[in-house]
């Protein structure tokens, strides 16, 4: 039998401690996308060493671990020892040394003739492709895997299907003071890979009650989590320098710590804090068939100026979504209209009036009662009706307990609202202030509505202008001083009760100061 190669590269073997891993026990998620982990376990040393994953990338001055005076933590790159599966002839071969092997290949340049070796497996390189077999009566025969096409392997027993191998990871060497086998530890670091989503899904059941059901869409793209204690916050806790990574995370040297570290101040707005009356809720799903009719909750609780969804433990393994039901409890509402009729033609700026009609949009919205026993966070809201037709989908902003909000369903086709205003008198040089002279105009505005519909509605109408309301007609005057023009930004509001097919005008004035030719 002809050898191909005949000198045996040695294998230097490199020895390592196996690596440990810390079990998750308590995940905290934020809806930022960063999310908070505590680890703990056993660690087993020898010689005062152990080994422990470092394949984390902590945020900056969040990487904690238990241990104490005369424990040190050193990262870097290693080797170790790690199983493998066998899942090709390489793996088979390193797997089954001292196995008894017939191998059956052909040589590629000669693909009509096929050969045979047989022998024990005294030793195979992967990364050269040496295979050397031993018989009683052929004490060495080499082959070069490399060169040949393996078209079998029989074993004369069982083959093995796990093998160990040399693997490069990023560990965590640490050494203690103390001479022990073994130390409980706990790991508390926060990272970016995990994030919740909520929605809402909101069922007009009559005219006046709703059922709200909240879900969670949580998303995992770090690591695995096994029957693991899990909370969702609501809320927006204090993140100084946002998701900057811990040097740790990184296999080279800051050259500017100082730098990197005050570059990197950062404020999460995906979230809203506010003080949040303390509630939990009890889990009372009913295992009766029904749609979207049972009423159920997770427990909750007040922590500072959080509030957190206690999940209980589950599992959801790596680059995975989970859909979870947060809760379902009945809300009331009230069905309103609203228009804003924003400053279309500002005087100040454009030195004239608005004196055509022009017509503005009325949504038809739902003021929703937050009666739940939580507070409601920032996130998508679908709405249907009693007969499951679709009516909105819109922003259900952050609502405390017992505070309202509005949801918009869709603009209103039977109830038309205009605005129109007209220049009544001027002022000449009624101001000076730094050599600059002012003018005065006066503006009388009218805001026409007719209700078209055969029921009485309630529109909320909110007019925007720039300048000093004089008047305005059962209406609710603000404003807001600006401290670079002259004209307060101001806004009045009416809410109007319109019987069927009824017609209201609302009339306003008010006047602006601008610079004088």
């Amino acid at each position: 039998m002809k050898n191909f190669l005949i000198i045996l590269l040695a294998i230097i073997a490199i020895p390592a401690i196996a690596q440990q891993k810390l079990s998750p026990e308590k995940i905290t998620i934020y809806k930022s996308g960063t999310y908070h982990v505590v680890k703990e376990g056993v660690l087993k040393f020898a010689k005062k060493t152990a080994y422990l994953d470092a394949n984390t990338q902590p945020l900056i001055g969040t990487y904690w671990l238990s241990g104490g005076k005369g424990m040190q933590i050193q990262f870097k790159i290693d080797t170790i020892k790690v199983n493998k599966n066998v899942n090709d002839f390489n793996g088979l071969l390193s797997a089954n040394k001292g196995k008894d092997v017939k191998v059956t290949y052909t040589i590629p340049s000669v693909q009509d003739k096929v050969l045979e070796a047989s022998g024990a497996i005294v030793d195979f390189s992967p990364n050269s492709g040496l295979l050397k077999l031993q018989t009683g009566s052929n004490p060495g025969i080499f082959l070069n895997t490399r060169l040949l096409q393996i078209v079998s392997i029989q074993f004369s027993g069982t083959e093995k299907n796990t093998y160990q191998a040399d693997s490069t990871f990023r560990v965590s060497k640490i050494t203690i003071d103390k001479d022990l086998e073994s130390l409980n530890v706990q790991l508390h670091y926060m990272g970016t890979g995990f994030m919740w989503h909520p929605s809402y899904y909101l069922k007009l059941l009559n005219d006046k009650d709703a059922r709200l059901e909240m879900k969670a869409l949580i998303e995992n793209s770090t690591e695995d989590l096994n029957n693991v204690e899990t909370q969702l916050v609501v809320g927006s806790p204090n993140m100084y320098y946002g998701s900057t990574l811990d040097p740790i995370a990184a296999n080279y040297s800051m050259p500017n710590n100082t730098g990197y570290l005050s570059s990197a101040k950062y404020s999460l707005n995906n979230s809203y804090s506010n003080q949040i009356a303390e509630q939990s809720a009890v889990d009372d799903y009913s295992s009766t068939p029904s749609y979207f009719t049972n009423t159920f909750g997770a427990e909750g609780e007040k922590n500072y100026d959080l509030y957190q969804y206690k999940l209980g433990k589950i599992t959801i393994p790596k680059n995975s979504k989970l859909y979870y039901p947060i809760f379902a409890e009945n809300v009331t509402f009230e069905e309103k209209y609203e228009s804003v009729v924003s400053d279309y033609v500002s005087f100040y700026t454009s030195r004239y009036v608005q004196q055509d009609e022009k017509k503005y949009d009325v949504w038809h919205t739902i003021e929703m009662k937050n009666t739940t026993s939580y507070p409601l966070t920032t996130a998508p809201v679908f709405v249907e009706n009693e007969k499951n037709d679709f009516l909105s989908q819109d922003l259900l902003e952050y609502t405390p307990i017992n505070s309202v909000n509005s949801i918009k369903l869709s603009k209103a086709i039977d109830i038309v609202l205009k605005n129109k205003e007209t220049e009544t008198t001027r002022e000449s040089a009624v101001k000076k202030i730094d050599n600059v002279t002012y003018n005065r105009v006066y503006i009388k505005g009218t805001i026409t509505i007719q209700n078209f519909q055969k029921k009485a509605v309630t529109v909320v109408i909110k007019k925007q202008l720039t300048g000093e309301v004089t008047t305005a007609v059962d209406g609710k005057i603000s404003k807001q001083p600006n401290p670079i023009y002259m004209n307060s930004a101001s806004t009045i509001s009416w809410e109007v009760k319109l019987a069927a097919d009824e017609k209201k005008e609302l009339e306003y004035n008010y006047s602006v100061f601008f610079k004088a030719n």
